[in-house]
């Protein structure tokens, strides 16, 4: 069957971006981009999708995925030692595989131009690869558009490395009300209403 991986972008401002996108020191804990390129080479995948264009490198001006894959190349080596393959097949094989995401900015147009992607390219099966506090939410929201790409197998690949200040299991996930033994309070409407609130750094909070 023919696969594609989508390596999830991050903020390139964010704090510890290199631990959570590459991983922990002599990768004892590997990041996105090793995980994502180690799934693509045991599916041989057609494609490499790199996400998103959300923020930009002020130094280089690069965008995110083009300064993740930038990252990825720099680095091959150490790649390649993890991987256990040849540095030159390994550069190649990423390098004509790869398509960069330049204008999605969030994880939803992630993924809705990733499914475009594969089922133009007749491609069965997406790899989400992300962090293990993200791919929860990165299969949720790829499950939510399946119903128009019914030809798509979906899966969500953790890698080991998360975000310095939070850990699975502070991840929450609230299901709609299934279960005749427990409440059949919508707590699920509740949370979404809270997720709608946006950050306005220009108001000072009232004391």
């Amino acid at each position: 069957m023919r696969s594609a991986v989508l390596i999830h972008g991050h903020h390139l401002q964010a704090p510890e971006w290199s631990t959570l996108v590459w991983g922990t020191s002599g990768l004892k804990k590997v990041g996105r981009i090793p995980r994502g390129i180690e799934v693509a080479i045991q599916e041989d995948a057609v494609a490499i999708i790199w996400g998103t264009g959300a923020s930009t490198d002020q130094a280089s001006g690069l965008k995110e995925s083009e300064f993740t894959y930038a990252y990825a190349l720099r680095y091959i080596e150490e790649l390649s030692r993890i991987l256990e393959c040849d540095t030159k097949i390994l550069d190649h094989f990423i390098t004509s595989r790869s398509r960069l995401q330049l204008t999605t900015q969030n994880t939803k147009e992630e993924i809705q131009e990733a499914l475009a992607f594969c089922n133009s390219e007749r491609v069965e099966r997406l790899y989400l690869v992300s962090s293990p506090t993200h791919v929860p939410r990165c299969l949720l929201t790829a499950c939510q558009m399946a119903e128009a790409y019914p030809e798509i197998e979906l899966f969500g690949v953790a890698a080991s490395s998360a975000v310095v200040f939070w850990d699975p299991k502070d991840v929450v996930v609230i299901e709609p009300p299934h279960r005749p033994d427990r409440s059949d309070m919508p707590f699920h409407v509740l949370a979404k209403r809270m997720l709608s609130v946006r950050k306005y750094p220009d108001r000072s909070p009232q004391l």
